[in-house]
């Protein structure tokens, strides 16, 4: 019995997906669960359709975030913090404060999950970020702690 999925079944098919199932199983399973139905040609066509529709609107959204990603990119945050002795901090500077300063002063609203740092900032000085817009699509942006 050939089957569209509406939801994600591990091991079988992800949403969308049209694939040949046993009878038993898509009978006594999938359908009464909501989790498949049944298809007809103009179901494949349908599909087909938003798979394309789909397909154009990520790519359009790709596009936004690098255009984003180019303005953004080689930009400079400047975070004020207390240090220790030297040129160590009291204490270290992460991903959160980071990107409340990019949102305060480049007015751009960034989440410290899309703040891309290999170890928090513990030294007064010159230090790189990366904001990540998805998965291909990263800009650099310079924070200076002072």
């Amino acid at each position: 019995m050939k089957l569209i999925f509406q939801k994600e079944v591990q091991g079988v098919a992800k949403i969308g997906e049209i694939k040949e199932i046993a009878n038993g199983f898509a009978r006594n399973y999938l359908i009464p669960r909501g989790l498949a139905v049944q298809v007809s040609e103009s179901q494949i066509n349908a599909q087909k359709d938003k798979v394309k529709r789909d397909e154009k609107k990520r790519e359009k959204d790709l596009k936004g975030k690098e255009v984003l990603a180019k303005r953004v990119d080689g930009a400079q945050v400047i975070i004020k913090a207390e240090k220790k002795s030297g040129d160590t901090l009291y204490s270290a500077i992460g991903a959160g404060k980071i990107a409340e300063a990019i949102v305060a002063q480049l007015k751009f609203k960034v989440s410290a999950a899309d703040i891309v740092l290999d170890t928090p900032i513990k030294s007064v000085g010159a230090h790189e970020a990366k904001i990540k817009f998805a998965p291909t699509v990263f800009a650099t942006v310079r924070v200076i702690i002072s």
